[in-house]
């Protein structure tokens, strides 16, 4: 494999691969591959070689799931760490020191927004996926990544100031 760089996102990086300029892009999510490029799931024009999330994709069936490739419980660990980021999608969050209260009505605003039936209809209609978490799941994944052993976050790290060298 070679990594090609310069595609500043998910729109240059399939084109590319329509192109021919690449043969893969390593970063699509599952969302939005089914939104954006439909036809290449259908006509199976993309093999999905790995999934990468907080837990395995039931749609992805018989695609491998990292987190079962990991032998220690460090690499389990290391592995939530760094995914994540990926489980809030686009967050919306309040500053430290909020009032228990105002964070509970936010929270419920949005677990109602989620459930209601105009909001899930018009979802449906442009074709955007709806699969909220909870505030509560949410907090969870961070306070599991920030009690992380240090040498697990240092292995992390060192993986990523690898990356960026190159």
């Amino acid at each position: 494999m070679k990594l090609i760089r310069g595609y500043p996102g998910s729109v240059d990086s399939y084109l590319a691969m329509e192109r021919g300029e690449v043969d893969g892009y390593a970063a699509a999510f599952w969302n939005s591959l089914k939104s954006t490029k439909p036809d290449w799931l259908r006509d199976r024009k993309v093999k999905l070689l790995v999934q990468f999330g907080a837990e395995s994709n039931p749609e992805l069936a018989g695609v491998p799931f990292a987190r079962d490739f990991a032998a220690t419980e460090d690499d389990r660990t290391l592995l939530d760490v760094a995914n994540a980021p990926l489980a809030f999608g686009r967050p919306f969050v309040l500053p430290p020191g909020v009032p228990a209260d105002r964070v509970a009505a936010w929270r419920k605003a949005f677990s109602d927004t989620y459930h209601d039936p105009v909001f899930i209809a018009e979802a449906v209609k442009q074709q955007i996926e709806i699969d909220p978490s909870s505030g509560e799941e949410m907090q969870g994944i961070i306070q599991h990544a920030y009690a992380a052993p240090q040498g697990v976050i240092d292995r992390l790290r060192s993986l990523y100031n690898a990356e960026a060298a190159r």
